[in-house]
């Protein structure tokens, strides 16, 4: 646990905090794995869901940083994890999918999200503030729409 905020107070605020709690968790256990035989060393598979995606997907940016042999991040914050650094699981009405600042001039990527539901067209401005207004209530959605992700939703990852 990074923190006692809530994840979106965290978020604006104490980004750093879960990057250094994801950073020191994947060191250490990649510490251990070193320390066994390669014959039976077990293969390391990482998942982060939401602010969890961004710390981890933070723990295995850069060259130096040995990957894992395979990631999954569900429901990331727009822009917060590397399009080729994993599978990305997100539910297209996800408003944490889509809010960023350039939400006001341009449309969302959702190239990369499972459409489960209708989206209303994107304006200018317009799109920003409906999408501000959804992450009030981005939890409130039946399970496996807006931000609510379950083991279920596994069938659907490409």
């Amino acid at each position: 646990q990074y923190s006692s905020a809530p994840s979106w107070v965290t978020f604006v605020l104490e980004r750093d905090a879960a990057i250094d709690a994801a950073t020191a968790l994947v060191d250490a256990v990649r510490s251990r794995l070193d320390t066994l035989d390669p014959a039976d060393r077990p293969q390391l598979h990482v998942y982060g869901q939401s602010l969890g995606a961004v710390g981890a997907g933070a723990a295995f940016d850069g060259p130096a940083a040995p990957g894992a042999c395979e990631a999954l991040w569900t429901g990331p914050p727009a822009g917060s994890v590397r399009p080729d650094g994993g599978t990305v699981l997100a539910n297209s009405s996800d408003p944490v999918i889509r809010w960023r600042p350039s939400l006001l001039w341009s449309p969302p990527d959702l190239s990369r999200a499972r459409v489960d539901a209708p989206l209303p067209a994107w304006l200018p401005v317009i799109g920003f503030l409906q999408t501000t207004v959804d992450l009030l209530f981005a939890l409130d959605a039946a399970p496996g729409h807006g931000h609510r992700y379950g083991p279920d939703q596994a069938r659907c990852a490409p």
